[in-house]
């Protein structure tokens, strides 16, 4: 029997996350995934028409003040984002040479509630369909650097849900 690497994925994923319900929490399973493709300042990743994902600057760097990176992630049919799902940002480890990070993982149930913000989705007002996470950090010279991480994030539908890795990056200008 030939299997192709989707045929694989698709029945990891059937058999990982097979009796999860919506709003449960979402276990962590082999159902992990991790997608990413680099796009024109910065990267973005999908999932099947499940999610897409992105990271983007915010304003202007300057060496040795603060700045911040938004990461997005935009739930794609009936997924949503689940609440119950520890979500958390872990930064890039090592941090690029002249680059702190404030923390290396802001945890969404964990303290760092207020870099995690949501939108309602349009069909649905009681789930989120996009999320976004604010990334502090301060280099301390100016350059070219490449900064993301990766976001750990629970996706539900109706029929079940997917715990995803999704690694992002850009190259941040710091005057």
């Amino acid at each position: 029997m030939k299997l192709t690497l989707a045929s694989l994925v698709a029945t990891t994923l059937v058999v990982g996350v097979a009796g999860l319900a919506c709003g449960r929490k979402a276990d962590a399973s082999p159902a992990e995934s991790t997608a990413a493709a680099m796009a024109p300042g910065g990267s973005t990743a999908s999932s099947d028409g499940k999610w897409t994902a992105s990271v983007k600057p915010v304003g202007t760097y300057k060496k040795g003040e603060q700045g911040y990176f938004e990461v997005v992630v935009n739930a794609v049919g009936d997924f949503h984002v689940n609440d119950d799902y520890p979500t958390a940002f872990l930064t890039s480890d090592p941090a690029p040479a002249n680059v702190t990070f404030a923390k290396t993982k802001l945890s969404r149930k964990g303290g760092d509630a207020s870099a995690f913000t949501t939108e309602a989705c349009s069909n649905d007002k009681d789930h989120a369909c996009v999320l976004h996470v604010k990334v502090p950090f301060t280099a301390s010279a100016a350059g070219t650097y490449k900064l993301g991480g990766t976001l750990k994030v629970g996706m539900c539908s109706k029929a079940n849900c997917l715990n995803e890795k999704i690694s992002l990056d850009f190259d941040a200008k710091v005057k």
